[in-house]
């Protein structure tokens, strides 16, 4: 058994409030894990506007089809207009 973790820091330029960010987070989230079946959640930056760090996991027995669901969803997250990826790091466990 193999869990890959991903974890991805966010800038959303186009917010102005909490409410506006929890809006625009909350609606890759669904759709992510939906499109995916992973385990994704905001995890860090949580009182920051126009910051967001979220993590995503995803459990198998190969690390190969871990290691592309895990890309899937950082090229997902990278062509959302928007958002824009920072900075990402991935670990295997």
């Amino acid at each position: 058994m193999i869990i890959g973790f991903l974890r991805v820091r966010v800038h959303i330029p186009l917010c102005n409030s909490l409410k506006e960010k929890r809006s625009v987070i909350k609606k890759h989230l669904h759709r992510l894990r939906k499109n995916y079946n992973i385990g994704i959640s905001e995890i860090d930056d949580l009182d920051l506007w126009q910051s967001c760090q979220i993590g995503v996991v995803t459990i198998g027995s190969l690390k190969e089809s871990i290691d592309k669901t895990l890309r899937a969803v950082l090229k997902d997250l990278e062509t959302s207009s928007d958002i824009q990826v920072m900075d990402f790091k991935t670990e295997y466990i």
